[in-house]
């Protein structure tokens, strides 16, 4: 594939870190010749309706990418790679890593209650509660808390709210299954908000699940050498 391009849409994020939480995608994506593009989702959403986040980014995508291109989502992102797809002209292959293919009980129950902590202000009660979250399921070590500092703490409530109230509402259950170029779903074994139980299952060819074995939300941290080696796998089709 000539000209090689991959965009990868962030998750939702209290302070934007440049792209920091995708490093080492970046990297194998780089080490194959794609030129990256990554999203600082989180600020292109301006409501928490789905389809106007969905116009905001197939209108942005459209006119910036002419180009074929591979789009990649990491959790919010990943759920949001499922129901945009379909819709963007030159997206010729998906990822989703951690993405729910829609809130299950489970997870309504998790976002609501970070909401409910933003919405209160309490965002530190908030931050904690996320970090237990993105931990994979029944085991335990300590992540040191983010420090937000006090000029950016309304932004990162806004951000935040923002973002989980959006992924409560989104649902690709009745859009991804008509996506029509290679689907890769990558979840983490262990993860507790996305699962396997919020994936959207598609019997086809072109759609592949892959659990990263001991993993949660963030499987580059818990197991880089299974998440290396999906990826690479994947992405050598398209060479």
């Amino acid at each position: 594939m000539k000209n090689k391009v991959a965009v990868i849409l962030a998750p939702v994020m209290p302070v934007w870190d440049n792209g920091d939480f995708c490093k080492d995608l970046k990297t194998i994506l780089l080490d194959l010749n794609y030129e990256v593009h990554i999203i600082d989702t989180v600020n292109e959403i301006t409501s928490c309706a789905p389809k106007v986040i969905i116009d905001s980014l197939k209108n942005k995508l459209n006119e910036e990418i002419k180009s074929p291109f591979i789009l990649i989502g990491f959790a919010m992102g990943g759920a949001l790679v499922q129901v945009i797809s379909t819709q963007i002209d030159n997206v010729i292959g998906a990822i989703s890593i951690n993405g729910p293919g829609f809130a299950d009980e489970d997870l309504k129950l998790k976002l609501s209650n970070l909401v409910n902590l933003l919405n209160q202000r309490e965002l530190t009660l908030a931050m904690d509660e996320l970090h237990k979250l993105v931990l994979p399921k029944n085991i335990l070590y300590h992540i040191p808390p983010m420090h937000i500092d006090k000029e950016l703490q309304e932004n990162a409530i806004s951000r935040m709210k923002l973002g989980f109230k959006l992924l409560l509402n989104l649902d690709a259950r009745n859009i991804i299954p008509n996506f029509k170029h290679n689907f890769l779903s990558v979840v983490g074994e262990l993860s507790q908000l996305a699962s396997i139980n919020n994936q959207v299952i598609v019997h086809s060819p072109h759609f592949q699940y892959r659990l990263v074995n001991k993993a949660g939300m963030r499987p580059w941290n818990d197991n880089p050498m299974d998440c290396n080696k999906i990826l690479k796998e994947w992405l050598s089709t398209y060479e």
